[in-house]
C-alpha cells in the first residue's frame, strides 16, 4: 500500500485531495483553508493538474446558480452553516462528481442512549477553548471504504444528510472506536455485514 500522505507524489487536485481526506483536520480547518492548500500546491509543483475548476462548473450547474457570482466554496459554506462541516460536504459532493463509489461496511441507527453516551463522553474529555469534533453526535453512522483511500465513518443528521467524516483506517478500528463513542457493540456490526 502507498502512502496516503505522499503528497510529492500528487499530480493533481483530485489525488492531492485524496491524501489530504485522510486527516483533513490537520491541513483545513475550513473550505477556504482547504482551497489555498490546493492552489498553494499548484502553485508550487511544475507539473501539476489543476481539476478544482471543473468540479467549481459542475456544482455550479447543479446548484443552478451563477459561477461568476457564486463561487463553489460559497455553494458549501452556505449548505454547511458551520465552517467544521464545510469539508465533509465538500467531500460528498466531490465524490459525486467523480462517480467515486463507497463499499458500505454498515450502517447504524443511533438511539438516544447511544448518542446521550457520546455526548457525555465528549463533554467528560473536551477542552473548552479547543473543543473536538463533531460537536453533535449523529443520529446514524455509516462505515464506508473509499476506493484509494481508507474507511471512515460518515456522520448523517436527523435529516439523513451527511455533515461529517472520520477517518479510522479499517472496519476492526473503527468498530472500536465506534464501541467507545456510542457503545455500538460487535453484533450490531455483524448484522449489517
Amino acid at each position: 500500500m502507498t502512502n496516503n500522505l505522499d503528497f510529492q507524489s500528487s499530480s493533481n487536485d483530485f489525488e492531492l485531495l485524496d491524501k489530504i481526506r485522510v486527516r483533513y483536520q490537520m491541513y483545513a480547518g475550513d473550505i477556504r483553508s482547504l482551497n489555498g492548500v490546493l492552489l498553494g500546491f499548484s502553485l508550487a509543483k511544475k507539473h501539476y493538474e489543476m481539476n478544482i475548476p471543473e468540479f467549481g462548473k459542475y456544482l455550479t450547474d447543479l446548484k443552478k446558480v451563477n459561477s461568476y457570482a457564486i463561487s463553489w466554496m460559497d455553494i458549501v459554506s452556505s449548505e454547511a452553516r458551520n465552517k467544521e462541516y464545510e469539508i465533509p460536504i465538500f467531500y460528498k459532493y466531490l465524490d459525486d462528481f467523480r462517480k467515486i463509489k463507497h463499499e458500505t461496511l454498515g450502517s447504524i441507527d443511533l438511539t438516544w442512549d447511544q448518542r446521550d453516551h457520546d455526548f457525555k463522553r465528549s463533554l467528560s474529555v473536551m477542552n473548552i477553548d479547543y473543543p473536538s469534533l463533531p460537536l453533535k453526535p449523529p443520529h446514524k453512522l455509516v462505515a464506508v471504504k473509499i476506493p484509494g483511500v481508507k474507511v471512515h465513518a460518515f456522520f448523517y443528521d436527523e435529516n439523513n444528510s451527511k455533515y461529517y467524516e472520520q477517518c479510522l483506517g479499517d472496519f476492526n478500528r473503527l468498530k472500536t472506536w465506534a464501541k467507545e463513542c456510542f457503545q455500538i457493540d460487535e453484533v450490531q456490526w455483524e448484522r449489517l455485514s
